[in-house]
């Protein structure tokens, strides 16, 4: 009795686990994988629409930017009047004024101590600088080209934008901060070929755009590449766009009597604005500052030892024996380098008078010396032809292969071709 008690228990125990790991197979749910959702971009997208239109409609304004291409700066105040306008555009070279007037264009130049205004609209050899500077304004069917190029990199995938928006000050305005990518690598011969971009050109961009979301203004904007394993950077930044109430263009009267001389004074700036574009360009570091402080004392030009890093003040004492300016000494910062400027004055001017303001004494023997025998010339070492002037022939090429579309700047993938 007690053994088949036992038995029967033994069963309803089997049958009670059968039912339970019965049930629990059939209410266990079927493994299922979810497929990845999409980032939601549409808000990104509706900033980055509103920064390509940047500039629609608008007639007649002030519109003054800049513009930096690996550190080099360049700024610009666009005016523009009725059928009128200005461009003022000034590199650390020079300044430039171009009044495209109903009747005539007017180039004005001031570099170095060299300055003149021409008449130039009649000159074929000034068409491609004239209309790369026109195609900076904002023109209605650029914009609407650009549009249509950036849905066709978004519908083709090479576009690809973070849904994430970054809320940032600029300058003081609030604007919406995006960021996106432009990939050529996936790119058929034919679409990078639209843009420019052939088998040895940087295929990655990778852009910011800061956008005041109530205006639609872009305050900020830049994108970086990779070009034979060295990095580039673009930067762009809005100064100001005021819109209405434009004073009517000016042109100035005291014309010069030929053409050429605004012309001649353009092209030698032009030559070494390119030289010095280079140094940054293809040069970081020291090799830059020595290359910006090489061009500074080949021009004698102690402004652009500003741009020389590191090495400004000793680009400043480099120049001291061949201005013999007294006031290059005052912007020396570095109290070692303000001792050898007096040194330099000692020996250019042979005075030692200079020596009086030397502080470390362990350099007044070599002061008196300067004063009293030969100058101490820290430049005799430097190569006065580390950038030899550019042939005016070659120059007219760069200037049409950079400037040859009238279509205004690429944004895109390429630097914008501005004239600097």
């Amino acid at each position: 009795m007690d053994q088949k008690m036992v038995l029967m228990g033994f069963a309803a125990a089997l049958v009670l686990i059968a039912i339970y790991l019965a049930l629990s197979g059939a209410s266990k749910p079927a493994v299922v994988v979810p497929t990845p959702t999409a980032p939601d971009t549409k808000a990104a997208e509706l900033i980055l629409g509103k920064g390509i239109a940047f500039g629609s409609g608008l007639k007649d304004y002030t519109y003054s930017y800049s513009e930096a291409s690996d550190g080099y700066k360049v700024s610009y105040i666009l005016t523009k009047s009725g059928n009128e306008s200005e461009a003022r555009i000034l590199n650390p070279l020079s300044t430039k004024d171009v009044y495209f007037m109903d009747n005539d264009t007017i180039l004005c130049i001031r570099y170095g101590t060299s300055q003149a205004c021409s008449s130039v609209g009649a000159r074929d050899d000034m068409k491609n600088y004239l209309d790369s500077i026109r195609a900076d304004y904002f023109n209605d069917s650029n914009i609407v080209k650009f549009q249509s190029q950036m849905a066709f990199l978004l519908n083709k995938g090479y576009l690809t934008i973070d849904p994430k928006i970054n809320d940032r000050t600029v300058n003081g305005r609030s604007c919406k901060e995006i960021s996106y990518v432009i990939d050529f690598n996936n790119a058929t011969v034919s679409d990078a070929a639209v843009f420019g971009v052939g088998a040895s050109s940087p295929k990655v961009f990778r852009w910011k755009m800061c956008v005041d979301n109530s205006s639609g203004n872009v305050l900020e904007k830049s994108f970086s590449y990779e070009l034979n394993g060295a990095p580039h950077v673009y930067d762009y930044s809005l100064s100001e766009l005021k819109t209405g109430g434009i004073n009517a263009i000016s042109a100035p009267g005291n014309l010069s009597a030929s053409s050429d001389d605004a012309v001649a004074i353009l092209i030698n700036e032009k030559q070494q604005q390119i030289a010095l574009a280079n140094c940054f360009t293809t040069m970081s570091g020291d090799a830059l500052d020595k290359c910006v402080a090489d061009m500074a004392l080949q021009m004698q030009r102690t402004d652009l030892c500003a741009y020389a890093g590191a090495r400004q003040d000793r680009c400043l004492v480099s120049i001291v024996p061949l201005k013999k300016d007294e006031g290059i000494c005052a912007l020396v910062s570095d109290l070692s380098y303000k001792d050898d400027c007096y040194i330099e004055l000692a020996g250019a001017f042979k005075n030692d008078t200079f020596c009086q303001r030397v502080l470390n004494q362990s350099k007044m023997d070599s002061c008196t010396k300067a004063a009293t025998h030969v100058a101490t010339n820290q430049t005799s070492n430097q190569s006065a032809d580390a950038h030899p002037p550019v042939n005016p022939k070659e120059l007219i090429n760069y200037i049409d292969k950079t400037n040859s579309s009238t279509e205004g700047p690429t944004q895109v993938g390429n630097m914008t071709n501005g004239t600097g």
